[in-house]
């Protein structure tokens, strides 16, 4: 019987908004949470009196608050303290009659360190006895939170502080950390993570990224060179944080999720409901970067408004081979789904109405590259290193990349992680040169990948972030759903075998599974997923001299127990290589066998079209 990995209990919990059953989600993850950012700030802790932010934390017995994991277990006993010189250790309590700290003369918290001396009324509150660290999303460390008497520079607004500022506090606070010569000032800590600024229509996020000299302030035109910036989610628009909130009546906060969710309709939100679903049309609806001209062809194309696309009462059958030759849009080679186009002359042709008004030139002068529909021409994208026979697209930095690839936004959020957090791309070009991995399948990024802006221990392909709630699979009758496992430093005590090639699945990755049937697929054993999903089958036919019957590129796996017509051998690695085969005769052959491949093939697919060798 399989068995299913048991996922822990999320900190809040996530809900995707196509359907209620879409997910298991984890969201504990080792160093932060996935609380709500505004929630975060607006959260303060029991013990301390400080706001939650990216710390782990834990609720009150009571469950009416919350707790720093270090506020949750603070020791019983204190040594005594240099303002307090004794023998006995100080004690710890709860504030019952919120009185006030002997050193900083404020009343922070429900818990503090009081002399056992019954007539002596000294107590120190938390963050005087002991040096509290918390995690803030501006920094890759925790910070230390301190009193001190000297202002500082602010890493993130970059202006200096003085003490009696600190939105009134009697003795001035700031976070800290040492190691990297960081500072934070407790008002730019709590500081509003969306704004509706009169001077952008879009609401700019509060962003912590790496410095950068390229950025420019549009208000002030000065170099963004903190830490700390305001952005637009959609457009290259940054603000320096003084220049967005010194003016009250230019500005006003905006919840987050309410400016991810409904102010910037422009911002994808993945995943896609299943398989049918086309991400180009909803960003070429989005950022109007379709023209009115549809492709040119040789023959009229016909507009249609409604196809009858596989339901789940619809039966597959396995022999058939029915999932690999539905519908493929010859442009972006997903499946087909109206509107789209055909060629009553080109029974192969298949074009998403968004595929076939691509302009030859896109937005930052990438290029398009088409493909003629009886072009049988596979090259290896440079992003995300699949096969493809498909449109492409190209720039002076990033060669043959397929269109799914190319024509992601800059920004997304994923209903696997917090709903509130922002994931920025990134594109990484040697793999060697990062260590970071991808959340879904645990290898190094490389290509275009994100990463959350806010946890920062979140990172994610951008062919991993595309792929669909829902699939469907030969195996199962049912909608397979995509399972997120837990973060890779959780163990799974349970394991569970794949359906498909029955080889274990990892419990750090992704995976496909059906709870009412106990099964479960890898990613990459699911036909419309897998390395070679890029590729059109049967888009045309060609001719050898030996076979005098027309033959057709397909998988592998559809000659497997056959042997090639013309070296006799068999084929290795069927479930993800491609031969020539002719249906009539029975007939087939290696790729590497036909007479005139490099004129159909690339130098980057001449030598096998195997993913062993990719």
């Amino acid at each position: 019987m399989l068995r299913f990995i048991a996922k822990p209990a999320s900190i809040t919990p996530i809900r995707p908004t196509y359907t209620e059953k879409s997910f298991r989600f984890h969201s504990k993850y080792k160093e932060e949470n996935n609380i709500d950012l505004d929630e975060g700030n607006s959260s303060l802790c029991s013990a301390c009196n400080l706001p939650i932010f990216s710390t782990p934390f834990k609720a009150t017995e009571s469950g009416s608050g919350y707790l720093h994991d270090q506020c949750s277990n603070l020791p019983i006993d204190l040594d005594g303290n240099e303002l307090h010189p004794s023998v006995e250790p100080l004690k710890k309590q709860p504030n019952l009659h919120e009185s006030k700290c002997s050193k900083c003369d404020a009343v922070c918290g429900n818990v503090v360190y009081c002399c056992r001396d019954a007539e002596c009324d000294f107590q120190l509150d938390v963050t005087c006895a002991l040096p509290v660290k918390i995690m803030h999303r501006s920094h890759d460390h925790r910070l230390t939170v301190i009193r001190c008497s000297a202002g500082f520079s602010c890493s993130v607004c970059g202006t200096e502080d003085r003490p009696g500022q600190s939105l009134g506090w009697p003795m001035h606070l700031a976070y800290v950390c040492s190691a990297c010569d960081y500072w934070l000032h407790p008002h730019c800590a709590v500081l509003p993570n969306a704004i509706q600024h009169e001077c952008h229509r879009h609401p700019l996020l509060l962003n912590y990224d790496y410095r950068s000299w390229r950025r420019k302030c549009a208000i002030c035109k000065d170099q963004v060179s903190n830490w700390g910036f305001y952005s637009c989610a959609v457009c290259y628009y940054h603000v320096h944080i003084m220049c967005a909130v010194k003016d009250d009546q230019r500005f006003e906060p905006v919840p987050v999720k309410e400016a991810l969710e409904s102010r910037v309709p422009q911002l994808l939100h993945l995943p896609v409901p299943d398989e049918y679903t086309s991400i180009i049309r909803y960003l070429a609806k989005c950022n109007s970067f379709t023209s009115d001209d549809v492709v040119q062809h040789q023959h009229p194309l016909t507009l249609h408004h409604d196809y009858p696309i596989h339901n789940d009462d619809d039966e597959i059958d396995d022999d058939d081979d029915d999932v690999h030759r539905l519908p493929k849009c010859n442009g972006c080679v997903q499946f087909i789904s109206p509107p789209f186009y055909t060629c009553s002359q080109c029974p192969k042709l298949f074009l998403h109405d968004c595929c076939a008004r691509l302009p030859p030139v896109l937005p930052h002068d990438v290029k398009l590259n088409r493909r003629e529909s009886s072009s049988v021409v596979v090259t290896k994208t440079t992003c995300c290193r699949r096969l493809i026979n498909g449109f492409t697209i190209s720039s002076s930095f990033k060669p043959n990349v397929d269109i799914m690839c190319g024509l992601m936004p800059g920004s997304i959020t994923h209903a696997a992680h917090a709903k509130t957090h922002l994931l920025r791309s990134l594109y990484v070009v040697n793999i060697s040169s990062t260590t970071q991995k991808c959340r879904c399948c645990n290898r190094f990024l490389s290509g275009q990948s994100y990463r959350c802006s806010t946890c920062r221990n979140f990172n994610i392909h951008g062919t991993c972030a595309s792929l669909p709630a829902t699939v469907r699979h030969v195996y199962d009758r049912h909608p397979l759903e995509l399972i997120t496992a837990p973060p890779p430093h959780v163990q799974s005590q349970m394991e569970t075998i794949c359906d498909a090639c029955e080889e274990g699945l990892d419990s750090t990755q992704w995976y496909y599974g059906c709870t009412e049937c106990e099964q479960a697929f890898h990613v990459d054993c699911v036909p419309c997923l897998d390395q070679l999903s890029l590729i059109k089958y049967e888009i045309a036919e060609v001719r050898v001299a030996y076979h005098k019957c027309p033959l057709t590129l397909v998988r592998g796996h559809m000659v497997h127990g056959r042997k090639c017509g013309r070296c006799g051998e068999g084929y290795r690695g069927h479930r993800n290589s491609l031969a020539f085969a002719c249906f009539k005769c029975y007939f087939s052959i290696h790729v590497t066998c036909f007479e005139t491949l490099s004129e159909l093939f690339d130098d980057s697919t001449m030598m096998t079209l195997s993913l062993q060798d990719l």
